[in-house]
């Protein structure tokens, strides 16, 4: 949604109310819809089961190719895995011993990004600049960019942005950059000034999760504040220079958990939201007139380390999960969970 698009999740969690009815002036507002009653859903259900090498902790999980295929990078920025089709696994071996890095689909070329990030050189992080390529079908691995990646000291959202065939990233501090993949990619800075939100009167406002919109080219942020409350903003990057960032709507409020919004080539999203109990599932319309509908909410226990995924060609519902010396994959179709809303 990394999307993958890859975005940290912080502790929060959805709970998603009702914010409004149609359009006013000013702000749009989300309207959230009362959930569905019938069909009752599940918990997703195992599909499949591997085992993981000792050395594979701290685990993440990068998804490729709208959820069709997905990699697994684990300890020491390790590539350790390939998860694909959902069902088998293998190495593809690249070994650094960095950490921190931010990783990206090139889905022209099938091929992992590997940007930036940090190592331990003699007690103290030293940070990278650099860009590297793995391709999934050969492991081969090769250096796209010796240098110039962009530093922050907080949030970082990127991309890969097929129909200008470039990497985008979004910095907490308000840069916008781009890296081209052509013949002689470097980085370019496209704005300054694009910083995140901050409504009056609220502290503390962070990016939950965020997501790559490819149809309209930009960023789509589900932002939380400290009194509890959840927006959807836009950062368009279609056309420069970059304005900042669209309020698009309100989400509800937020209770403990962890909070994923997943969006797919159409435009259209999920917001999954991990408990400790359960999981609750909303989909988002990012169209003209934003809006949040509720589909279910499930009972059962959560690995701690677990990643939601979207299968957009089967509208299924993943979640990746990692521990105890095994990857596990479980899916729900959400077409049996979709209702008219009373």
């Amino acid at each position: 949604m990394r999307t993958h698009l890859a975005a940290s999740l912080l502790s929060l969690s959805l709970s998603l109310s009702v914010a409004g009815a149609g359009c006013t002036s000013g702000p749009r507002r989300v309207v959230a819809a009362q959930p569905p009653v019938d069909p009752p859903c599940t918990m997703p259900e195992a599909v499949a089961v591997a085992p993981l090498t000792s050395a594979d902790t701290d685990v993440e999980v990068v998804v490729v190719r709208g959820g069709e295929a997905l990699d697994l990078v684990g300890n020491a920025m390790l590539v350790t895995h390939r998860f694909e089709g959902l069902t088998t696994m293998a190495p593809i071996g690249w070994r650094s011993p960095r950490r921190g890095v931010r990783w990206i689909h090139d889905t022209a070329r099938d091929r992992l990004l590997a940007v930036g990030g940090w190592e331990e050189v003699a007690g103290a992080r030293q940070r990278r600049t650099d860009v590297i390529g793995i391709e999934r079908a050969s492991g081969r691995v090769e250096t796209v960019v010796a240098s110039g990646a962009p530093l922050t000291n907080g949030s970082m959202l990127q991309a890969y942005d097929a129909e200008r065939d470039r990497v985008v990233l979004w910095t907490q501090e308000g840069d916008v950059w781009e890296l081209p993949l052509g013949a002689e990619p470097a980085w370019h800075r496209l704005a300054s000034g694009a910083s995140a939100p901050r409504p009056t009167g609220a502290d503390g406002w962070a990016i939950a999760s965020a997501d790559y919109d490819a149809v309209k080219g930009r960023f789509v942020g589900l932002f939380a504040t400290a009194d509890g409350r959840a927006e959807l903003h836009a950062l368009a990057l279609s056309s420069m220079p970059v304005l900042g960032w669209e309020r698009l709507g309100t989400a509800g409020g937020l209770a403990p958990g962890r909070t994923a919004l997943l969006v797919d080539e159409r435009g259209a999203g999920l917001i999954a939201t991990l408990m400790p109990t359960g999981l609750s599932v909303a989909r988002v319309d990012l169209g003209a007139s934003p809006t949040v509908t509720p589909l279910y909410v499930a009972a059962g226990a959560l690995a701690p380390n677990t990643t939601p995924i979207y299968r957009r060609a089967t509208d299924e519902l993943g979640l990746v999960s990692i521990g105890a010396g095994e990857v596990r994959l479980s899916m729900t179709s959400l077409s049996e969970c979709t209702s008219e809303t009373p």
